[in-house]
């Protein structure tokens, strides 16, 4: 065997070998973490979002449950791109996407920075900030519709909202709850705790979203 050949070959299986290895890696990190702690959320940042962003929302979210995980970041599906108005739908294909590559009982939170929609009054092409199963174990959020100048609170408060509607959690009417229904408009600014009637219901055996104390529960104004 020729020298040039041997390198090649050598390179081919470091390269099966590596790929093996991360497989086995994240097998690992399905099964033996999350099939234990099935109250346990991923973050899930699709491949357009500043890893700067990604990394300030995943602390932000620990504080409120520690047993969160980050994802590494995936393209967005392509199934699921509307290009009438450049979209992403997330109720008929991004949602079912998310939920159908989670096999376990852990809740899978995904964000982006493209513009999604769904189908909503009498809308098909409806632009939204986020949207969540509810109940279920898929939900996504984007910035796309957030105020750039306090876009970190904004896709925190609506992670939040997102997460709530998973467990199960409807609308509230206190107007600073997370829980708020924005009614067409972008309101997460104004948003900064779960009102009492909430957050009794996410730290109680319906949602039981939280894994830091009740305290936690509310993010700076």
């Amino acid at each position: 065997m020729s020298q040039k050949l041997f390198v090649k070959y050598w390179c081919l299986v470091v390269a099966f070998v590596d790929i093996t290895a991360c497989n086995q890696v994240v097998d690992t990190y399905y099964t033996g973490y999350f099939s234990t702690k099935p109250d346990s959320i991923v973050l899930l940042p699709f491949r357009d979002v500043p890893p700067a962003v990604t990394e300030e929302v995943y602390k932000r979210l620990q504080s409120f449950n520690k047993h969160i995980r980050l994802l590494s970041p995936q393209p967005l599906p392509a199934t699921a791109y509307r290009p009438a108005r450049g979209r992403y739908a997330v109720a008929d294909t991004l949602l079912k996407w998310l939920a159908a590559r989670n096999p376990h009982s852990f809740t899978t939170l995904a964000i982006t920075c493209s513009d999604i929609s769904t189908t909503s009054r009498n809308h098909e092409d409806w632009g939204v900030i986020g949207l969540g199963q509810k109940p279920g174990k898929a939900c996504i959020v984007s910035t796309f519709r957030l105020h750039k100048a306090n876009r970190t609170n904004e896709l925190v408060a609506i992670c939040l909202h997102e997460l709530g509607h998973t467990r199960g959690l409807a609308h509230c009417k206190e107007r600073d709850c997370f829980m708020r229904d924005a009614e067409g408009h972008n309101v997460a600014g104004e948003l900064h705790r779960f009102c009492d009637d909430c957050l009794a219901w996410l730290d109680g055996s319906k949602g039981n979203l939280f894994t830091a104390p009740k305290t936690k529960a509310r993010q700076p104004h």
